[in-house]
């Protein structure tokens, strides 16, 4: 085995999930440069092709998907639940035409649910750090925001309301769980795609019997440090799906609107 780059986020569902792998609690022969960003930071060095093995938004796969697969394990999904929009004021959709809504980046799973389920809709978007919309909304320099990782629990603490969870209206929709994001590695290491999967989910099994081992990583890089936020947000979006996306093909195929027959993910 050789060295590769890894670059995932820094919200606790990442670093839970490579929690064990990173602070070399399970073995490998393989060693790793780790990069940690923000989501749409990821989306762009992956995009560039910056990066051997890459956390990503599921809304900018068909930008990547020429250099890149989708691995099996690490993933996100959510089942019934999402981005969700925000606001200061009590807004409902009907109400967004020629706002101005923060957004976490144009290639985020966000901003393509918000598109799919809102094209009719004309809003001036706003594009900044995820870290950066809750206070953009409380300040009043956008109407409302898209939030994602921690800030779906934190937004009520900043007096803001929720407009609608994209997640949940997808669901309603399709029956279906968010592909939100996913492991990318280069179709050039397809070699090394069976051995990647395996040590993220004995980094999983780690982080699931040795939480304590792993907490300060996810602290030091999580948006909030509140212990009840951190495992909330873990137990949403570190589950069955994390372990296996094979049997959520149909919810990623649906999702990223391509033939069953073309094998993406390995």
């Amino acid at each position: 085995m050789s060295n590769f780059s890894l670059a995932i986020s820094t919200c606790p569902n990442d670093t839970y999930i490579f929690g064990g792998l990173i602070n070399k609690f399970i073995d490998t022969d393989m060693t790793f440069d780790i990069v940690f960003e923000d989501i749409e930071n990821l989306n762009n060095l992956a995009i560039e092709r910056k990066i051997d093995i890459c956390k990503v938004s599921f809304g900018v796969y068909h930008k990547i998907a020429s250099d890149y697969h989708i691995l099996s394990a690490g993933a996100a999904l959510g089942y019934n639940t999402g981005p969700i929009l925000v606001s200061k004021q009590k807004l409902s959709i009907d109400d967004l035409s020629d706002k101005k809504i923060a957004i976490p980046g144009l290639n985020t799973t966000a901003n393509l649910l918000f598109d799919n389920l809102y094209n009719g809709i004309d809003v001036e978007k706003i594009e900044m750090r995820f870290d950066k919309i809750i206070t953009a909304v409380k300040n009043g320099e956008v109407d409302a925001g898209i939030l994602i990782h921690e800030g779906r629990f934190i937004y009520k603490d900043f007096g803001l309301n929720l407009v609608v969870d994209l997640g949940v209206e997808y669901f309603n929709l399709f029956g279906l769980p968010t592909p939100l994001g996913f492991i990318a590695i280069r179709k050039s290491l397809i070699d090394i795609a069976k051995p990647m999967n395996d040590c993220i989910r004995r980094s999983i099994n780690f982080a699931k019997s040795n939480y304590f081992e792993i907490e300060n990583f996810i602290k030091e890089h999580a948006q909030d440090m509140n212990d009840n936020v951190i495992r909330s947000h873990i137990e949403l979006y570190v589950n069955k799906y994390s372990y296996d996306l094979n049997d959520s093909k149909d919810a990623i195929y649906k999702f990223l609107n391509i033939d069953f027959k073309e094998e993406i993910i390995v």
